[in-house]
């Protein structure tokens, strides 16, 4: 193990005797770690993974959620588009919802925010059938943070668990990928 920058660096030729010289560990590796050994000597009855996953993921299950999804889900029924969006850090809501397509939901999109959307469309499909699919993103405003962007795919991971079938998924800053035009050309390219 050598330092690079004050922070230790395994080699490929270190041998299995020195591998945890505690002098080599960072401060914020010390701290992070430790406070997740609190944590779970603290509170037994939740794993370990359970508590990592919970220091990364945010909370989908506010019920409007479920029903906004069971609305776009039913076949029969108008809505073909959801928007969801934070409700604080860690809390995910839905901030839209409505019958007039793709280019309706762009309409709520603001360049400072991040927002998850899902997108019903029916089409023409290449052999004259009419076909209905779903589209799912993640927007991210050219407008956001760094830190905010970063966090997008972890939290785009939670979102997913209750958002399961849609034919495309793309993460974009540009409004103009998710125009219906776009977005039927970008399903066809994946199925048809």
């Amino acid at each position: 193990m050598h330092r690079t920058n004050g922070i230790a660096v395994a080699t490929s030729t270190q041998s299995a005797d020195n591998d945890y010289d505690p002098a080599h560990l960072t401060p914020f590796f010390l701290s992070t770690t430790f406070s997740l050994l609190v944590q779970i000597t603290s509170q037994p009855s939740l794993s370990t993974a359970t508590l990592l996953h919970n220091h990364r993921m945010v909370d989908v299950s506010d019920g409007s959620i479920a029903n906004a999804v069971a609305d776009i889900s039913d076949p029969k029924g108008s809505t073909n588009w959801i928007l969801l969006g934070y409700k604080d850090n860690s809390h995910i809501h839905v901030v839209g919802q409505g019958s007039g397509g793709a280019n309706e939901a762009v309409g709520h999109l603001r360049d400072d925010q991040v927002l998850y959307g899902l997108v019903k469309i029916s089409f023409t499909a290449d052999d004259e059938t009419q076909r209905t699919k779903m589209a799912f993103y993640a927007w991210v405003g050219p407008s956001v943070a760094v830190l905010k962007r970063a966090k997008t795919g972890v939290h785009k991971s939670s979102i997913k668990s209750v958002i399961k079938d849609f034919a495309v998924e793309l993460q974009t800053d540009s409004k103009d990928e998710l125009s219906e035009e776009s977005l039927v050309r970008q399903i066809k390219r994946v199925n048809y």
